[in-house]
């Protein structure tokens, strides 16, 4: 009866260590290079032109990617040394979400004047 016992107890102590060993495996597999998004923290840039001015602080501003022309919806005030007009070709820098609408909207993080 010791030796059941004794087998038994072996036994859970291997699962256990395997459970552990599978457990940390998981884990490791998980440590991907993933970035995490920072506020005001700039991921993707485009470049586009200024179609129509909203106010003086918004823009709709065109962008070609793909052979087709986007709308985008652009906060020219994070750029307030700058005086923005239609025809300017910008530099628009967000943090990677684009609100599917009509014009698109993005959390506009910077903008250039491309020269």
């Amino acid at each position: 009866m010791n030796t059941i016992k004794g087998e038994c107890i072996l036994k859970k102590k291997y699962n256990l260590l395997f459970i552990l060993f599978i457990s940390s495996l998981l884990f490791a597999c998980n440590t991907e290079d993933v970035k995490s998004i920072d506020e005001g923290e700039v991921y993707v840039t485009f470049r586009g032109t200024i179609a129509k001015m909203i106010t003086d602080d918004r823009a709709i501003v065109h962008w070609e990617e793909g052979g087709r022309t986007h709308r985008v919806l652009v906060d020219l005030s994070v750029n307030s040394a700058v005086i923005f007009q239609v025809g300017d070709e910008v530099e628009v820098g967000y943090d990677g979400v684009i609100k599917e609408s009509d014009p698109a909207q993005i959390n506009t993080l910077s903008v250039e004047l491309v020269e």
